[in-house]
């Protein structure tokens, strides 16, 4: 019998995974650690060889969703060129371009806390809106509101390990030479530091103190977008 030719994305993958001998236990254990899903043994097989045998038949694997395809590229370094050309999975090829640019975004504080959280550590293995939130660039464009919106998630999840959540307060107030510590700040900084009730959130927080430490050149070099001191 015959057995169905692997459509040109399944003999893509195949050929590079082979050529850089990686063994398919091997590249089914990296999709799961990258992509936050498992994938056994026997389906990236499948995949590849474009069946599986089912009551003694041959049955054609045909039109693996997107992600998977995108996913199972990522772990082989298949950039969506080849994929798109090669492979012929335009839309694959979209998948993974969203997961190679969400993978470069990953930097700076909100990196850190997507990096911090151990169900994710990557962006791509995010929740979609998570991913939303932390590429957004016009809906919600500073750090201080991403990081707020993410840790909100994370917390009320639970999957922020105990005692690791970053304090965005403390970081600022840590960067100001001239403080250094809370206990070396104003009252009044102090006071908003530590507030509860009459200001309850970090980025109001970090609004007003930033604005005080700008206004009198408290910044340090690179931190603030004019670093003369202001008269009061």
């Amino acid at each position: 019998m015959n057995r169905p030719a692997p459509p040109p994305e399944a003999a893509l993958i195949r050929l590079v995974r082979e050529a850089a001998n990686i063994t398919i236990t091997e590249a089914a254990r990296r999709y799961g650690e990258q992509s936050g899903r498992s994938m056994s043994r026997g389906w990236w097989n499948q995949i590849e060889a474009g069946y599986q045998r089912r009551v003694g038949t041959d049955i054609p694997v045909r039109n693996v969703a997107a992600r998977v395809i995108a996913h199972m590229a990522a772990v082989l370094a298949i950039s969506p060129e080849r994929l798109e050309s090669e492979g012929e999975r335009a839309d694959a090829a979209e998948v993974l371009r969203e997961i190679l640019r969400s993978r470069e975004t990953l930097s700076g504080p909100v990196g850190d806390l997507i990096s911090s959280i151990p169900a994710w550590g990557t962006l791509d293995r995010a929740p979609d809106f998570i991913r939303e939130i932390a590429s957004a660039s016009s809906n919600v464009a500073d750090d201080e509101t991403k990081l707020s919106l993410i840790r909100a998630y994370a917390e009320r999840r639970g999957l922020l390990p105990a005692g690791s959540a970053p304090d965005p307060v403390g970081d600022l107030i840590s960067s100001i030479p001239a403080w250094g510590t809370l206990d070396r700040a104003p009252d009044f900084i102090r006071e908003i530091a530590s507030a509860s009730a009459r200001v309850a959130d970090d980025e109001t927080k970090l609004s007003l103190i930033r604005a005080y430490a700008e206004r009198y050149g408290l910044l340090p070099d690179g931190q603030q977008q004019d670093s003369r001191p202001r008269s009061a």
